[in-house]
């Protein structure tokens, strides 16, 4: 793409509204229903203009027009025939948790996109590099530093903390030579140094640096990492919600992620979304919207047509919900089929002029049981069942390490444990310790049973590779009683490390019905047919 050294102005990236425009006029917007317009919306005319937004910052007459573009295809307005705009643009582009419906903000995106090749720096007089230096702040909210195992990042100043750079964190002089420590300094295999540090963290500080996880025996060097990116890579997701403004004075509803995971139909799913917003075209709505219309239900002539009465107060509705007792297999999917034959029939008598029908059930049960069958291959529904599990002892001349992490509440306190025993007797943290403690031990062969980080993860490999032989496999917490109960002590304990050769008196009894196979009850999860 040719980037001009002179002013951009709006006129010169004019050809991707031009694109996005051609795109269009291919597309029936008037034939497709409003989940496929937003489908089509996400997967390719918001991401048209994506080449152009990673290279140049673009002027924001573009980007304007580039949302309005989304916004008019999503509520099929064309140029000759305007439509009503049921939701609004700011609580649209919020995510989906949060009330919206995931679409992405055209401004902010452009500043996630830059973000991503901030790392890579061209020529730094060049008008891209000017472009992606608008990214920055973005890009300094969304890293962190990855300690190596002999790291040389600075205790008070480089962000390897999630919350950012310690002396953010705190306030005060520090003393002389204090400024110069490195994390490594006061970093180690059993613990925090504290004693090397002249003053005390506020409790609350000193139990979050001691929840980050840091390298004990992996090598490797300091890296930058995307903080909220489990695999550290960059992630344009969470890019974009650091870059888009929270601060919108838009007031939605509750958390609205449950509307995408109802088992249903996406047309169906839009249509609850807009009912959430109070924003389906009945009568009352559009009389609040200016619109000189009577008010009245039309299907029953009584009261006034709100979602709540067309729904469920009108009489007709109700002689609808009560046909469908008693309660059926199927009843989460029924629903939202039956609301929405409701929505249906209800547009059949004003726009066809047909007269309210009384007989709606055999309908909806008819989609309803289409959907089940087709749409959730005959399965939605769980039932409980119980099983039977008990600690199951290593193999001869093995050693089997059982680890389990505990909190309390969440967000609070953590412990995590590890439990070595032989044949005749926070998970992946408590993992890694478990590890290191058979290679000081000269363990041989090692079953490993559990109930990531990546830092966790490589000390984690680190450590299988110094153990000649071993298994590592998945144990419910029930027959994994005796590191619950330490990890669940672990939270109460004030040291970072604690080594016990001899069980506490608590665990103790644990060990006794381990020994003697002891077996316990499991209730599990599992898919019943529909019909």
């Amino acid at each position: 793409m040719e980037v001009l050294g002179a002013m951009i102005n709006e006129k010169y990236y004019g050809f991707i509204i031009e694109k996005l425009q051609g795109k269009l006029v291919g597309w029936k917007a008037n034939l497709l229903s409003f989940a496929g317009r937003l489908v089509l919306t996400q997967s390719v005319i918001s991401t048209i203009p994506n080449y152009y937004m990673q290279c140049v910052a673009l002027p924001l007459k573009i980007l304007q027009n580039v949302d309005k573009t989304s916004q008019n295809f999503l509520w099929g307005s064309l140029d000759c025939k305007r439509k009503l705009h049921m939701v609004g643009w700011k609580k649209i582009i919020k995510p989906k948790n949060e009330g919206g419906l995931g679409l992405q903000s055209a401004k902010e995106k452009n500043i996630a996109l830059r973000t991503r090749s901030f790392r890579t720096r061209p020529s730094l007089c060049s008008v891209t590099w000017a472009s992606m230096k608008k990214g920055a702040s973005v890009f300094n909210k969304g890293i962190k530093w990855l300690p190596g195992r002999e790291s040389g990042l600075s205790l008070w100043f480089n962000k390897w903390h999630k919350k950012g750079p310690l002396r953010s964190l705190i306030e005060g002089p520090l003393n002389h030579g204090e400024d110069h420590m490195l994390l490594r300094d006061i970093s180690g295999f059993n613990g925090w140094k504290w004693e090397s540090i002249s003053f005390v963290f506020p409790k609350s500080l000193a139990l979050e640096i001691k929840a980050a996880p840091l390298p004990l025996s992996a090598n490797g060097e300091d890296q930058i990492n995307w903080a909220t990116s489990t695999s550290g890579d960059f992630v344009l997701k969470e890019a974009y919600n650091l870059a888009r403004d929270d601060d919108s004075g838009v007031d939605l509803p509750c958390d609205l992620d449950w509307v995408w995971k109802v088992p249903t139909i996406p047309k169906i799913k839009c249509f609850i979304w807009q009912c959430c917003h109070l924003s389906i075209p009945t009568r009352s709505m559009l009389n609040a919207r200016g619109m000189n219309l009577p008010n009245h239900c039309p299907l029953c002539n009584e009261g006034v047509e709100s979602i709540i009465h067309l729904l469920r107060d009108c009489p007709l509705a109700k002689d609808f919900w009560n046909s469908l007792q008693p309660p059926m297999a199927f009843d989460n999917v029924l629903f939202s089929f039956g609301i929405w034959t409701l929505w249906l029939h209800r547009n059949s008598v004003i726009f066809r002029d047909k007269p309210p029908q009384t007989n709606l059930k055999t309908e909806t049960i008819s989609k309803a049981t289409e959907f089940a069958f087709l749409g959730l291959d005959g399965k939605y529904h769980t039932h409980q069942a119980t099983i039977r599990v008990k600690w199951i002892a290593p193999l001869v001349n093995w050693y089997k390490v059982n680890s389990d992490g505990s909190s309390l509440c969440n967000p609070g306190l953590v412990g995590g444990e590890g439990l070595i025993r032989n044949d005749k007797a926070a998970e992946l943290w408590a993992l890694r310790d478990g590890i290191r403690l058979c290679i000081a031990l000269n363990l041989q062969a090692v079953e490993k049973s559990i109930n990531g980080n990546e830092i966790i993860m490589a000390d984690y490999k680190e450590g299988l590779q110094r153990i000649p032989h071993i298994k590592i496999q998945h144990c419910y917490r029930e027959a994994n009683k005796c590191a619950d109960a330490l990890a669940r002590r672990g939270t109460l304990l004030p040291q970072d490390f604690v080594l016990f050769l001899e069980p506490p008196s608590d665990v103790s009894l644990l060990l006794s019905l381990d020994v003697v196979g002891t077996l316990y009850d499991r209730s599990i999860s599992l898919a019943a047919p529909l019909f």
